[in-house]
């Protein structure tokens, strides 16, 4: 499953794109290549990540609103001895570089 935010009116548009399914199968097109559908997830004006600094790489453990996502930092890093780090994105930031930093940990820490 692919997951990326798209960029209109002042807000982050979160889409998953999900393979369509058929009584638990995934259909295929005439090439054999899996048949997807894109669904709307949620908006917002600005996108949290949540990552970890870790003594060798930078570990991303998941995003979302950034209201959402200073709550979920602060429910983890009451349990967690991986304490994690609130980055937030505003309109500034390019959908293009917001969906790299959401699975590339490298890109991630050339905007922190």
């Amino acid at each position: 499953m692919a997951t990326f935010y798209k960029q209109e009116n002042g807000q982050f548009h979160f889409h998953d794109d999900l393979v369509k399914m058929k009584d638990g199968q995934p259909l295929l097109d005439e090439q054999g290549q899996h048949i997807r559908e894109e669904k709307f997830v949620h908006s917002s004006a600005k996108v949290g990540i949540a990552y970890c600094q870790l003594p060798d790489r930078l570990h991303i453990f998941t995003h979302g609103t950034a209201e959402g996502m200073k709550a979920w930092v602060e429910a983890h890093n009451a349990h967690s001895e991986h304490k994690a780090t609130l980055k937030v994105f505003d309109q500034s930031t390019s959908a293009t570089a917001l969906n790299k930093a959401i699975v590339d940990p490298e890109f991630l820490g050339t905007l922190l």
